[in-house]
């Protein structure tokens, strides 16, 4: 219930922006209008995600976030989609909010910006 919870507030927080819908996000995928499977992984603190996504050896950088896929080899279809955030402070911790975000377009557009 939390998980869906949550990725009904990110796709609430997104759809009230007013981005310029003429450009769009060039991604390695696009799965915008396609089922699939997300889980949110909330870490209190960011020492504990980084230390999930080391030990998982999924990045070793000090990340605000990470979305990490499933997809198949031609980038034809997404199996799934896993997210790793940190915990918003507040309902106004626009900071978190907007990472959360940012990594569930990952998980749709996938790869849109240089590492």
């Amino acid at each position: 219930m939390k998980k869906i919870l949550a990725i009904a507030i990110v796709l609430l927080t997104i759809s009230c922006t007013d981005a310029d819908k003429s450009t769009g996000i060039e991604g390695t995928h696009d799965v915008s209008s396609d089922a699939f499977t997300i889980v949110v992984h909330v870490f209190d603190t960011k020492n504990e995600m980084w230390k999930r996504l080391k030990e998982e050896g999924l990045d070793r950088r000090k990340v605000e976030g990470k979305a990490a896929w499933t997809i198949s080899r031609d980038m034809s279809q997404l199996y799934g989609c896993d997210i790793y955030v940190t915990k918003p402070k507040t309902v106004n911790d626009s900071n978190t909010m907007e990472t959360w975000g940012h990594e569930l377009a990952h998980c749709v557009y996938g790869t849109y910006h240089p590492e």
